[in-house]
């Protein structure tokens, strides 16, 4: 068992069964920092350019950006990969050169897409990079773009594209459409939802299933999702200060979204913060120099989020490569990261408790992360009544007894605990309220509830 502890309970309110657990969010310690890294060779200094992370191939995939020379600036049009180790120039064909474009890595495909940015005469083409060679796909959708903000929706197989500049866009040449590519074509989904703006974020939230944006040239510091239905503004002005030209990207072995750095009304900042679906956390103040026009990926088979390159202070772009590593999240301190817990809020008391019930029996805990008492929560929520979730217990003791967790006269105290748990009704002669309610009576959770042969098993 782990010695970091929660009270708990299966408790009985008004004669409706139900697991109240009050679970202490794990300390997330010795969580490792920003780390540059020096390797031998890298693109050249830039800024605006994308990259998307090619899980088929764990490499991080780079293309385009910018350098500022006095009032000039000199687009480019190369690809380059990143293995964790070098930086490899794969191409300088392709796309035409451009920045301030997107990118996102289509996993059910194998391909690296690419749309829009500051270019030549294809900034409204749609290209893709499988590795060896870019092919265009398309010279129709989305109205030519730059700024604009782009992720893979991994499980409905597309695109999401939000946003950007465009003088198709109205007087303010500034979108607020929602579209989306399905490998051969684009659809356009919405043109209601987050303000029209540019410079946003996106990273898609494969836990929750949801894209994330934030931030933008609205002026706003609103958190906004797509669902593929819809956009639904999740907080106002909660959160990062509002900021433009920030980095986003999906954090899945601890499932949260990042954001780096980005400019607000204080200027520069080199902050990571991190969204968890709920709330917004400063993850750490320190790391990278302060930058506008990163480009950020995660490498989920390294598990690191990769940044590379931007704008410093005194409007410098810079080539230097950091990475981020991954610190799983363990909400109840169990010793299983929550992307692995079956039971992420834990009951972790020293021993089984039942409606203030103590059995003396060591609370096991599961290599799923569950414990002993987590599962019997789970009788309580799925039985209809005191007669059901006996039985579930029952059950449930009897495997336990078999797969030696338990003794013969350690499931007799769970048993008995179990069955005073009613004992508050047994004055009812005929289980009915004042109304005629059945007061053993509860709704069935359904799908919340594990079946009774995979309670007990490790």
């Amino acid at each position: 068992m782990s010695t970091n502890r929660t009270s708990g309970a299966v408790v009985i309110v008004a004669g409706l069964w139900s697991a109240v657990l009050t679970p202490t969010m794990g300390q997330e310690s010795n969580c490792p920092a920003w780390e540059q890294k020096h390797p031998a060779h890298a693109p050249s200094p830039r800024d605006a350019s994308a990259m998307a992370y090619d899980s088929a191939r764990g490499v991080t995939v780079l293309f385009g950006g910018a350098f500022a020379v006095g009032m000039t600036t000199i687009p480019f049009g190369d690809t380059w990969e990143w293995d964790g180790f070098t930086w490899t120039l794969r191409t300088n064909s392709g796309p035409s050169p451009r920045y301030r474009h997107a990118m996102a890595y289509d996993e059910s495909r194998g391909m690296t897409v690419l749309f829009g940015g500051v270019a030549g005469a294809d900034a409204q083409s749609t290209w893709e990079w499988d590795g060896v060679q870019w092919t265009l796909r398309s010279n129709s959708g989305p109205s030519p773009r730059h700024a604009h903000a782009m992720t893979y929706d991994r499980d409905r197989g597309v695109t999401v594209l939000f946003g950007g500049r465009s003088g198709s866009c109205g007087p303010s040449n500034t979108c607020g459409d929602t579209w989306e590519w399905d490998g051969s074509q684009w659809e356009l989904r919405a043109t209601a939802g987050p303000a029209p703006r540019w410079d946003h974020a996106m990273a898609y939230d494969s836990r929750r299933h949801v894209t994330v944006l934030y931030g933008g040239s609205d002026g706003s510091s609103e958190t906004w999702e797509w669902d593929g239905r819809g956009w639904l503004r999740r907080t106002a002005f909660v959160g990062p200060e509002l900021r433009v030209a920030h980095s986003m990207a999906y954090d899945s072995a601890r499932g949260v979204t990042l954001l780096f750095s980005g400019a607000g009304p204080t200027g520069y900042n080199s902050e990571t913060w991190e969204w968890d679906g709920t709330t917004w956390t400063l993850l750490s103040e320190i790391g990278p120099p302060a930058r506008l026009y990163s480009a950020m990926a995660y490498d989920s088979a390294r598990r690191v989020t990769v940044l590379f390159a931007g704008v410093v202070a005194g409007a410098l772009a810079v080539n230097d490569t950091w990475e981020l590593a991954s610190c799983p999240r363990d909400s109840d301190g169990d010793g299983v990261p929550d992307t692995d817990d079956a039971c992420p809020n834990s009951d972790l008391a020293e021993t089984v408790v039942i409606d203030d019930c103590d059995s003396g029996v060591a609370n096991h805990l599961f290599d799923d992360g569950c414990t002993m008492a987590d599962r019997i929560a789970e009788c309580a929520e799925g039985a209809r009544n005191h007669k059901a979730f006996e039985r579930c217990v029952k059950h449930l003791t009897k495997e336990w007894v078999r797969e030696d967790l338990i003794s013969k006269q350690e499931r007799r105290a769970i048993r008995r605990c179990a069955d005073r748990a009613d004992d508050d009704d047994d004055n009812d002669d005929d289980g009915e309220d004042e109304d005629g309610h059945d007061r053993h009576a509860r709704p069935t959770k359904g799908a919340s509830t594990l079946s009774v042969e995979t309670l007990g098993r490790r």
